[in-house]
């Protein structure tokens, strides 16, 4: 079963994802932070992350950095899903090494199509 871990800091948003995704197949796991999101991300090591940029405690960049630093994950495709979709945190997250970058609002089957996009391309 494909595993994907949604960190993301909005409960609604998050919460619609995991059953988004459990619809698809998908064994989801969350966290509502970038700390618990790396140790979800080291414990389960799943085909793919989805994660928001803007969190309290460890924000997106933080945990993107922090992911691409731990040999453990540091494969792992990210899909940055932000609504701050400025052209410095695109770079930014792009230097950084994430997977793509989604703007919300996000319809789920554009967002499907990201994360299976990103699932390719580590394979």
């Amino acid at each position: 079963m494909k595993k994907i871990v949604i960190i993301d800091d909005d409960d609604d948003l998050r919460t619609l994802l995991v059953y988004y995704f459990q619809s698809l197949g998908f064994d989801a796991l969350e966290a509502n932070n970038g700390n618990d999101g790396l140790a979800a991300s080291v414990e389960h090591s799943p085909d793919v992350v989805i994660l928001d940029i803007n969190m309290p405690t460890v924000d997106g960049f933080t945990t993107l950095e922090a992911m691409r630093n731990d040999a453990r994950i540091n494969k792992i495709p990210v899909v940055v899903l932000s609504s701050f979709d400025h052209v410095d945190n695109r770079t930014q997250v792009h230097k950084t090494g994430c997977t793509a970058f989604a703007r919300k609002p996000i319809e789920l089957d554009l967002l499907r199509q990201f994360v299976e996009e990103a699932m390719d391309s580590a394979r």
